[in-house]
């Protein structure tokens, strides 16, 4: 037996006692396992490429944190309008050189984020204690502001995004509906603290946490729903000058809010101006003033809290020590740990809080973390199994 073959057979008889390989991992529901992959071959006879599309997961609706990115592919999913449907192919995703991470839409959505989790942090802070007057006051003005920056956005969504979206994709009554439930908890939220006597911010620090819990799952619905369709449907220059127009009727304060939010200080505001074709002089002559109003009517209010010092009127980032130091809390494991979808949430914590189900007062060990996974709600009180 030739040498060669006498090691081939060797190697094979240790190969029958190896371990079998172990198994591939499950699929990523990533964005990009959600796009059709385009396979080509060449026949025997040489001929031209053949295109193979591999069909894509059907998309399974809103699904809070869980919700996958849709794809302008899944066209038994997202339907194109009908008028001129030849002229909108969903190709347009290919001349989107910004991340979704760094798109208005986002940007909005982080202001959001980091505006209820600073505020939540905030009434922790203040704990079980009986307000002074002017604290009481002052976060009934900072629940104002922050109702002005949430309805705008949630006007700017139903009334710009979704027809602009829909003029050429549907996008599911059961999305473009998913605004009623959250209109509604912010009304109730709107209630308990300006019409309703509380003293203490555990009082209302309940109802907060599940504001954060309905309002977070359908922040990641929008950026993962409508952004996608959005940039497969529209150029990048069709999507810049609608954001333009949204920009010049939203409110000043939630433009400061944005502006706030954004990440890398004025050279991060600066490539912000310059990507909404702002020249740099705006800087001086408008964006800088908007983000200084922001933060003397927003987060002076939350550094003054946190210091027990009333009326204080702050401007420089240096001033917020105290608010910058603030610690997220974290978001009930029942929210993680399986799809919730964004409506019920919000109508579950409406129901429960008119009903007088919420815990009015907050324990310790009622904070989000494992004893929500042993058969208590969000607030702590025992609910039954879903």
């Amino acid at each position: 037996t030739p040498p060669t073959t006498t090691t081939t057979t060797r190697a094979n008889k240790r190969n029958t006692h190896a371990p079998p390989p172990p198994p591939l991992p499950p699929p990523s529901l990533s964005s990009s396992s959600m796009t059709p992959m385009i396979r080509t071959s060449i026949d025997e006879e040489g001929a031209a490429p053949k295109r193979q599309a591999r069909t894509s997961v059907t998309h399974t609706g809103p699904q809070g944190i869980y919700t996958m990115k849709a794809d302008g592919q899944d066209t038994e999913h997202f339907k194109p309008s009908a008028k001129g449907a030849s002229s909108w192919a969903a190709d347009k995703d290919r001349l989107w050189t910004i991340g979704i991470e760094s798109d208005y839409i986002t940007l909005v959505h982080n202001a959001i984020r980091a505006e209820v989790t600073k505020f939540e942090a905030l009434l922790y802070q203040l704990g079980d204690r009986e307000l002074k007057p002017w604290e009481r006051e002052a976060v009934k003005e900072w629940w104002k502001g922050h109702h002005t920056t949430v309805a705008a956005h949630i006007n700017n969504m139903d009334n710009n995004f979704h027809p602009f979206v829909h003029a050429r994709v549907s996008l599911t009554d059961e999305f473009e509906k998913s605004h009623e439930e959250l209109k509604a908890l912010l009304h109730t939220l709107d209630t308990a603290i300006c019409n309703r006597v509380w003293k203490k911010a555990s009082e209302i620090a309940p109802l907060w946490h599940g504001y954060r819990t309905a309002l977070y799952p359908h922040l990641v619905e929008e950026e993962n729903i409508v952004i996608p369709l959005m940039r497969a449907y529209f150029e990048p220059a069709e999507v810049q000058a609608k954001i333009t127009a949204i920009i010049k009727s939203t409110p000043k304060l939630a433009v400061g809010s944005i502006i706030h939010h954004l990440a890398g200080g004025k050279d991060g505001v600066m490539t912000f101006m310059a990507r909404q074709g702002d020249a740099w002089h705006a800087w001086y002559t408008e964006v800088h003033a908007t983000r200084t109003m922001y933060r003397e009517q927003m987060e002076s209010k939350i550094e003054s809290l946190l210091r027990g010092e009333p009326d204080l009127v702050l401007s420089h980032k240096a001033d917020f020590a105290m608010t910058r130091a603030l610690k997220p809390l974290a978001l009930d494991s029942d929210l993680v740990r399986r799809p919730s979808n964004a409506r019920a949430i919000a109508g579950r914590i409406v129901s429960e809080h008119s009903t007088g189900r919420l815990s009015q007062t907050v324990d310790p060990a009622d904070l989000p973390g494992p004893r929500a996974a042993e058969g208590r709600g969000y607030y702590g009180h025992a609910v039954e199994a879903a």
